[in-house]
């Protein structure tokens, strides 16, 4: 594990549950010691890279304090230590979206001490297909602009899968756990706990679908799924995670195996 990843990820496990003067700390550059990050190439800006990670922390804690879910690459790349694009959150009813929207900038201004008009969750786009009902927002505060994917609770159709187990993870009140996915029941095929090791060492586990899977797929629904499989194992391997195993088909396999099953059929028939 390289010693900013390391860094990194104590930090976040301590901005888990950090009381407000300890979030002001590292959001002004003051942290103690066994707080700073180190490690880091020089041409990377920290003051930025810890208000952003201070300002999407409490976003989520917002969101788990009030029954909604982190889910998705932001639960992966925290427990990581991993530089994250966006955050996901889900949550049980539109009621709840709004209730978390109004009480968003003065849950800021308590625990970071800004001022909540300095804070915005602005909505950029409502009803995003993917694979739910999803609300497009983007989190501006100061300098900073991250985005942010507001979704409905429920069982998740596969479409896309999650591209690896860890992909699979969500953060709740109850810690961090498997998110309930509508897809092969053999998964996931690890516990919790073993998935985190790996990610504290940047390792993950590709997941590829299962015969199953690709079974209930269109043909334009496997082609979509193999390119994100694809493009997400890409991605993240040059981001620093490395992928110790595969489960699962890859397209070509399930296609090996369908197109045998057909020369059988036909040739018994015949």
């Amino acid at each position: 594990m390289s010693l900013h990843c390391q860094c990194l990820r104590t930090l976040r496990q301590h901005l888990r549950t950090a009381h407000a003067a300890e979030l002001q700390q590292v959001l002004h550059g003051t942290a103690p010691p066994e707080l700073q990050l180190r490690g880091f190439p020089t041409d990377v800006d920290l003051p930025q890279l810890l208000q952003r990670d201070v300002l999407a922390m409490v976003l989520c804690r917002l969101a788990v304090l009030q029954d909604g879910e982190v889910y998705g690459g932001f639960v992966r790349d925290m427990l990581a230590g991993l530089h994250w694009a966006d955050v996901d959150l889900s949550f049980a009813s539109e009621y709840a979206i709004t209730k978390f929207k109004q009480t968003l900038p003065l849950y800021f201004e308590m625990l970071l001490g800004l001022r909540s008009h300095a804070v915005q969750l602005v909505l950029l786009h409502k009803g995003f297909p993917y694979p739910t009902k999803v609300y497009r927002h983007e989190l501006r505060c100061q300098t900073h602009v991250i985005p942010v994917d507001i979704s409905f609770h429920g069982r998740v159709h596969c479409r896309p899968l999650p591209a690896t187990l860890a992909s699979g993870l969500r953060w709740t009140h109850a810690g961090v756990q498997w998110r309930p996915l509508d897809c092969d029941p053999s998964t996931p095929l690890t516990s919790v706990d073993e998935i985190a090791a790996l990610l504290r060492d940047q390792c993950d586990v590709l997941r590829r679908p299962t015969l199953e899977e690709w079974e209930r797929m269109s043909a334009d629904e496997r082609r979509a799924a193999d390119s994100y499989v694809r493009s997400k194992k890409a991605a993240l391997s040059q981001r620093g995670l490395t992928f110790v195993a595969e489960t699962g088909l890859s397209l070509g396999e399930f296609e090996a195996l369908t197109h045998g099953s057909e020369a059988s059929a036909t040739t018994a028939h015949a």
